[in-house]
């Protein structure tokens, strides 16, 4: 595998580009799950949350990807050499990779290292939901690292019970070097009523946040930004961040983060 420039990395997630233009990078902020548009395809609706550079990856796409009914079918064969990460919102998903099928339910865990031939299906007759996000590395991929730590893997939501902390809990589903990253660490954490996080902080690697349950005030650099169910989170490198529980009940959200 090669490292691939940012067109061409875009190029291949179908993401279109200007001849002769500089894409534009990713933007920190609060993409609301009520605000993105659907386009039906085939027989799956997918939501457009965000695509496009960042300062890690030269091509990111993130959709929400519903399979209304059970009949249902998707697969994560375009843009082979990608990696990919699939989470599951609600609904039961039919998981099929490496000759093995499982179904796994919602807070479940997809990743797809490149190359893997992965099928999906909705394993439930009201359908499933799943965010998906794709993505290539500036970094060269290194497929041998991905591979001897575990390759493609599936992690079941009950995988990981949940530890105490000073202000909820937290679950680990993913912490390993992937084909990608030197280091993909993914946590679900929860933030009891009323309570902070953390202090407003930085760090080099960027990060994502995906809201399961509950309303958050998130700071984001110098902004105040609430957020809710279903909203994704997309904190640049070095921005300064903390979250709020402003719901009535327990704040519960995915926080990742690939380092090169």
């Amino acid at each position: 595998m090669i490292r691939r420039s940012c067109r061409l990395a875009l190029v291949a997630l179908g993401i279109p580009v200007l001849a002769g233009a500089q894409p534009p990078a990713v933007a920190s902020g609060v993409y609301r799950w009520a605000d993105l548009p659907q386009t039906r395809v085939g027989d799956r609706i997918v939501r457009r949350v965000l695509a496009g550079p960042t300062t890690d990856l030269a091509a990111l796409l993130v959709e929400a990807t519903t399979l209304p009914t059970a009949a249902a079918r998707d697969s994560l064969v375009a843009s082979n050499d990608a990696e990919v990460l699939v989470i599951v919102r609600d609904g039961r998903l039919r998981v099929t990779m490496g000759g093995a099928t499982t179904t796994v339910g919602p807070g479940s865990v997809v990743l797809r290292e490149p190359r893997e031939r992965v099928q999906l299906a909705s394993a439930d007759r009201g359908g499933v939901t799943y965010y998906v996000l794709t993505y290539f590395a500036k970094a060269a991929p290194d497929a041998d690292r991905g591979a001897s730590h575990g390759g493609s893997t599936v992690v079941d939501w009950n995988a990981s019970p949940p530890a105490p902390t000073e202000v909820g809990t937290r679950r680990q589903p993913l912490d390993r070097p992937t084909t990608m990253f030197g280091r993909l660490e993914m946590h679900v954490s929860t933030v009891n009523h009323g309570l902070t996080n953390h202090p407003v902080h930085t760090h080099r690697a960027e990060e994502f946040v995906l809201m399961r349950h509950g309303d958050v005030r998130m700071v984001i650099g110098d902004t105040r930004q609430t957020a809710s169910v279903g909203d994704l989170i997309f904190l640049a490198s070095n921005v300064p961040h903390s979250l709020d529980n402003i719901g009535d009940g327990v704040a519960e959200y995915f926080a990742f983060q690939g380092v090169p």
